[in-house]
């Protein structure tokens, strides 16, 4: 997840850098490396954790949106935008990291930070632009492209009424401390 965010940051810059056009190399290797994350923790969460429907959809949804993203070339912008959100996943495992612990309390509130950012403003933007792209060109293409922001939508704002809900149950002493947000 680091790697995608890293690599999604430094495309989102070189295509600003480049005029707004995504360059081929970055693109390439985001893709490669996003594809091979989605496809190896669907089949861990699958084989392991097999209670995470909505994971398992979402990464199955990823996987389908870069096939799409990778066909379609205008798109390929709201891949690296995407890979932004990945930011707050990285932070979410690092604080179960044990070695981790004694910065768990930073950690978390630098990944309620990246939630909030990426995934509570930044995921609410890409539909909007998405919308914005079927206004345009209404093709059939930019309608599937419209569903993959608001798939991706639906399930942010789920993830974050529990964050939520976990917090407030932690907050008022009904939930066990030292359980994992």
């Amino acid at each position: 997840m680091f790697v995608i965010s890293v690599l999604a940051a430094a495309g989102l810059l070189a295509t600003t850098l480049n005029g707004g056009h995504v360059n081929d190399p970055a693109f390439y290797m985001l893709w490669g490396v996003s594809a091979t994350y989605f496809v190896g923790d669907t089949l861990y969460l699958v084989i392991a954790e097999s209670s995470q429907v909505l994971v398992i959809c979402h990464h199955l949804v990823a996987l389908a949106a870069l096939g799409f993203m990778l066909a379609f070339s205008k798109f390929r912008i709201f891949m690296i935008l995407i890979g932004l959100q990945e930011v707050s996943t990285f932070f979410m495992f690092l604080k179960r990291v044990d070695r981790m612990q004694p910065w768990k309390e930073d950690i978390t509130k630098v990944f309620i930070l990246t939630w909030i950012v990426f995934r509570g403003l930044l995921s609410p933007f890409l539909v909007a632009w998405a919308i914005i792209y079927v206004l345009e060109d209404v093709t059939i293409t930019s309608f599937i492209h419209l569903g993959f922001h608001s798939f991706f939508l639906i399930c942010n704002l789920y993830w974050t009424i529990e964050l939520v809900k976990l917090r407030a149950r932690r907050h008022t002493g009904s939930l066990n401390p030292s359980a994992d947000t």
